[in-house]
């Protein structure tokens, strides 16, 4: 089966919606045969199947290159991660936990498939048909880096599924930017970079470190200011635009994803992270609060773990004795949490001897809810008995 060569930048499921068209073949029918699976369901970012790009008359590492999103996907791995994950995915092994990550990561945000009013008149002059774009499908991508111009959301599911219909004929509304034009310009230029492979392999945890050293968000020789370079990035994207991409945090959270960027054991697999924060430290921000203030911020006061144990010993057993009177049982956990000892026994427990003996008797006892050995099913009920 040969099928008409595809249009530059276009997207899989286009390829594939077009072709079950000219062919007159239902997709349910075209796709297991070009697959030689029994799936009918229509790969939209991401194929693994040679039989598809065979008969688009390209080699499988052609095709993944110029019409899926796994190029995006990849960008921001290691030379030697992306090797490996390409190898796998173009081999023939089980690879669906892996190909399900990257279509997520190609999905990061977005429900609908997006394009733009300029590109389809320009593809109906040129082509006589619309077709959808790779680039206009990138996560946090608002605006056609063409025409510069705000892209329309679809009703057309980014989901697989067996239903489709060219741009020309989806309805949809323009997309509201959420940052400044600028901005969503520059994310929209730099993602489609990335699709495009014109971005160069590098260590970017080092890359990241350098340029927070240069800006003053990092020591040279000492640990990243990670609180402010965090409330410095959600400051400037804002709360509202972070959590709508998916991607919110909790302001002053120590290891918040900016952070865990520069460290080479956490790279992150959401290449829309990468995008946001490299357009974050080329806008040369100027941190909040200087390293100096953080960092000789004062300690905590030592806990006396001693008092807090035979306090917290005290304030379960009088609640304790409020469930005897009711005949409540109650957990470990229930019962240290409304003592007020909760985190601090999970993190801590190892500095509190007597408290662990303590909670070994209560385990045994018919007020704990999980006891240890047999007990009666109803404690009221045993109550009664032994009156």
């Amino acid at each position: 089966m040969y099928l008409q060569r595809p249009y530059p930048d276009e997207l899989l499921g286009s390829l594939l919606f077009r072709a079950s068209r000219q062919l007159g073949i239902p997709l349910k029918r075209l796709i297991p045969a070009l697959s030689g699976t029994s799936n009918a369901e229509l790969p939209m970012f991401i194929t693994r199947h040679s039989g598809v790009a065979r008969a688009f008359g390209m080699s499988l590492q052609d095709f993944t290159e110029q019409h899926t999103l796994l190029p995006y996907t990849t960008g921001f791995m290691s030379e030697e991660s992306r090797a490996l994950l390409l190898a796998r995915l173009l081999g023939s092994g089980d690879l669906t936990r892996s190909s399900a990550a990257c279509a997520q990561n190609a999905v990061k945000g977005h429900r609908w498939l997006r394009f733009c009013i300029h590109c389809i008149n320009g593809d109906l002059r040129h082509y006589g048909e619309a077709y959808w774009r790779r680039s206009h499908q990138l996560p946090g991508v608002s605006m056609c880096t063409l025409h510069e111009c705000s892209l329309y959301v679809s009703t057309v599911s980014v989901r697989a599924s067996t239903q489709m219909v060219s741009p020309k004929q989806a309805s949809g509304n323009r997309i509201v930017c959420k940052l400044p034009e600028a901005v969503e310009l520059r994310i929209a230029q730099l993602s489609q970079d990335v699709l495009f492979g014109r971005i160069k392999p590098r260590d970017w945890a080092l890359h990241y470190r350098q340029h927070a050293v240069q800006l003053n968000y990092a020591r040279p020789n000492g640990p990243v200011i990670s609180e402010v370079l965090s409330n410095d990035l959600l400051a400037y994207y804002g709360r509202k635009y972070l959590k709508s991409l998916d991607l919110g945090f909790e302001a002053n959270k120590r290891n918040a994803w900016p952070a865990l960027l520069m460290r080479r054991s956490r790279p992150a697999i959401t290449a829309l992270k990468y995008v946001l924060l490299s357009i974050f430290l080329e806008s040369n921000p100027t941190p909040s609060k200087s390293p100096d203030q953080v960092l000789k911020k004062p300690k905590g006061a030592r806990v006396d773990w001693q008092s807090f144990e035979t306090d917290l010993i005290r304030k379960m057993g009088e609640i304790l004795k409020q469930n005897q009177s009711t005949g409540e049982r109650i957990t470990v956990s229930e019962l240290t949490l409304r003592a007020g000892g909760g985190k601090s026994l999970h993190h801590n427990r190892h500095k509190m001897p007597n408290l662990e003996i303590w909670l070994t008797n209560f385990k045994t006892s018919d007020l704990a809810e999980r006891q240890t050995g047999k007990r009666p099913r109803i404690y009221k009920k045993l109550q009664k008995k032994i009156k």
